[in-house]
C-alpha cells in the first residue's frame, strides 16, 4: 500500500496521511489499496459528510441528556 501510494502521490502526500486519523487507511483499505490510493489522488471527501452528521448527532444527544433530570 505505502509503496504504491508513494508512487502515485509522492512522499510528501504519503506522509501527509499521518496528519489526521481520518486520513489513515482502514482495514477495508488494506484489503483494497487501489480504492484508498484513488481517494488520496482525487481528494475524495465523501466520508466527511457522514462524519460531520455523526458528530452533530452525538452533540445533540449529549445536549438532550444534560436537559434530563437526574434520577435519585
Amino acid at each position: 500500500l505505502w509503496v504504491k501510494l508513494t508512487q502515485a502521490v509522492g512522499a510528501d502526500a504519503r506522509d501527509g496521511v499521518w496528519q489526521h486519523p481520518d486520513l489513515l487507511p482502514s482495514a477495508s483499505d488494506l484489503d483494497e489499496p487501489a480504492g484508498f490510493i484513488d481517494r488520496m489522488i482525487g481528494g475524495d471527501t465523501s466520508g466527511l459528510d457522514s462524519a460531520f452528521e455523526q458528530a452533530i448527532a452525538d452533540l445533540e444527544r449529549d445536549d438532550d441528556e444534560k436537559d434530563r433530570p437526574k434520577e435519585a
